[in-house]
C-alpha cells in the first residue's frame, strides 16, 4: 500500500488563516473538501487527514468549497 500524502494540521491551519480547532471541527463535520476528521468509537480520540494535493488545489482556488453531510451515528 502506498503511503498517504498528508499535510500537518498546524501548517494547514496557518495557511488557511484559522485556528487548529476550527480546522479540526470543520474536518470532522465535513466542511472542508480536502480532508477528513474521525472520532474513534467509544473514545475521545480523533484522527485527521488532510490530502496534500487537494489542499493545495483549495489554496490555489482550483477546488470548490463544498459541504458534505456526515453521519454522526446518533
Amino acid at each position: 500500500m502506498d503511503r498517504l500524502n498528508g499535510i500537518n494540521i498546524t501548517d494547514a491551519a496557518e495557511q488557511l488563516g484559522c485556528t487548529v480547532t476550527v480546522l479540526r471541527e470543520g474536518l470532522e463535520q465535513g466542511v472542508w473538501p480536502f480532508g477528513v476528521g474521525l472520532r474513534l468509537r467509544d473514545s475521545k480520540k480523533r484522527v485527521f487527514y488532510i490530502n496534500e494535493k487537494l489542499f493545495q488545489k483549495y489554496i490555489d482556488g482550483d477546488l470548490p468549497h463544498i459541504y458534505a453531510h456526515t453521519y454522526t451515528g446518533k
